[in-house]
């Protein structure tokens, strides 16, 4: 790809060391510890609510996989001809 740079006609390879060499240095930011405005206690909430929505769906999706596969169950049964597949379930008499 070629680019222009004041009506010259010049390849991006050269343009590109130009563009890299640009750095921005923060001194006063540190990557090892975090911003003293920044509240624990907040972040910890947040992280408790987003595990306690994961738990919430995984707990859901295992109770429709064993809902389907019963339904599954249920279907294949009657697709085979069969006029007994639910299981009638009679209270005992004593």
């Amino acid at each position: 790809m070629i680019g222009t740079v004041a009506g010259n006609v010049m390849p991006d390879r050269l343009a590109l060391p130009v563009l890299s060499s640009i750095v921005v240095v923060r001194p006063e930011i540190s990557l090892a510890e975090p911003p003293e405005d920044q509240d624990h206690d907040q972040s910890r909430t947040r992280a408790l609510i987003g595990l306690i929505v994961v738990a919430v769906l995984v707990v859901a999706a295992v109770y429709l996989v064993h809902a389907l596969r019963n339904e599954s169950k249920l279907e294949d049964c009657l697709m085979s001809g069969r006029s007994n597949c639910a299981p009638i379930e009679v209270p005992s008499s004593r």
